[in-house]
């Protein structure tokens, strides 16, 4: 497999994309021991096949599979853009690659994992599960973004943090979880301010949680009353300040959320984002909230997700530094720290699951 996806990379350069894999059996003598090879077919890209070939890019019969590709293939779509099956013998790695797959892993992402496993692991070691199994979360670690958790270092005044990101992802929620995790565990002191004006009940909600841990909250509901809110609580280690949700495209929400930040010194903003979004949708997130300042990615809803893979896919395009993965609604559980970690281990246990 691995000299397949060479070939792949060599002919049609590093953008191309694997369409599918098949395998199959060799004819073989009786006696002998089975054998089997991969059929993989490959493009440039998606887009460089029409959909109308996509569609008919399906199971073709043993005897003309071949056949059937390369001409579909190459009448469809422009012929250097579609490169021919690549027949190859499999090794340990390919069930590797099939779970990736079958994981939802990207395929170019899947790509590169198989090409550093096959670099580092000799061929007695790609039979050993274990190995395998702890080389494929090393390699995951590093493909994940850095890690950035909330930095309570020695500063003249509270650090002060905001949350920011769509309705319904967990904010206030997450927010409570943060404050519970600094008073309780870490013994930090700490105030939280709520901007959330827009959702019916959102002022009742974290009041609940505030009166719980037993640290001090304010509800704004006049943007020119959040200078002094902070300047009073200068004695504090934290303030975690809750937003108003809005989706990416309310321009004008963005704007006027920009303003009321702007009036203080936020020291981290934080896109709160649930790890069931989708990867183009977690893009336009990412690139809609920088213009409030949001610099790191705080994912909620991970036991929500289909397959932690997606969660991969999509913070690898966008590169944006973790700052925590949540699960659940229980407070002050269920936020994980070590969040790169957290993620590589749950990619590689559902791959290892993965039949």
């Amino acid at each position: 497999m691995p000299e397949a996806l060479i070939r792949v990379k060599k002919e049609l350069g590093s953008d191309a994309v694997i369409l599918h894999t098949r395998t199959y059996p060799r004819r073989r003598l009786p006696g002998a021991p089975a054998r089997h090879f991969v059929e993989v077919t490959a493009a440039t890209s998606l887009d460089a096949v029409p959909a109308e070939a996509r569609k008919s890019m399906r199971p073709a019969s043993q005897a003309n599979r071949r056949s059937a590709h390369r001409s579909e293939a190459t009448s469809s779509a422009n012929p250097s853009a579609v490169i021919a099956p690549i027949i190859a013998e499999p090794d340990a790695l390919f069930d590797v690659y099939r779970r990736l797959i079958e994981s939802d892993v990207a395929h170019d992402i899947a790509s590169q994992l198989i090409e550093k496993l096959d670099r580092d692991l000799s061929s007695s070691q790609r039979s050993d599960e274990a190995v395998v199994k702890a080389a494929l979360s090393k390699h995951l670690l590093k493909m994940l973004p850095a890690v950035c958790e909330i930095d309570l270092a020695p500063k003249s005044g509270p650090v002060v943090v905001a949350l920011v990101g769509p309705t319904g992802v967990g904010k206030t929620t997450t927010l409570a979880k943060l404050a519970a995790d600094f008073s309780l565990r870490k013994n930090r002191s700490v105030g939280c301010l709520s901007l959330d004006n827009r959702k019916i009940g959102a002022a009742d909600q974290i009041a609940a949680y505030a009166n719980i841990i037993d640290v001090p909250l304010q509800v704004i509901k006049n943007p020119a009353e959040l200078p002094a809110a902070v300047a009073m609580w200068s004695d504090l280690d934290v303030i975690l300040i809750d937003t108003p949700g809005l989706s990416p495209h309310d321009t004008a929400g963005l704007i006027a959320l920009t303003n009321q930040l702007e009036s203080i010194e936020v020291d981290e903003t934080h896109l709160v984002l649930p790890a069931t979004v989708g990867g183009r949708a977690m893009r336009d997130a990412v690139e809609r909230f920088a213009s409030v300042g949001a610099d790191r990615l705080l994912l909620t809803k991970q036991d929500e997700a289909i397959g932690v893979a997606v969660i991969l896919n999509a913070v690898h395009q966008t590169q944006m530094k973790i700052s925590y993965v949540t699960t659940g609604d229980d407070v002050p559980d269920g936020i994980r720290l070590r969040a790169r970690e957290s993620l590589a281990d749950s990619i590689t246990a559902q791959v290892a699951m993965m039949e």
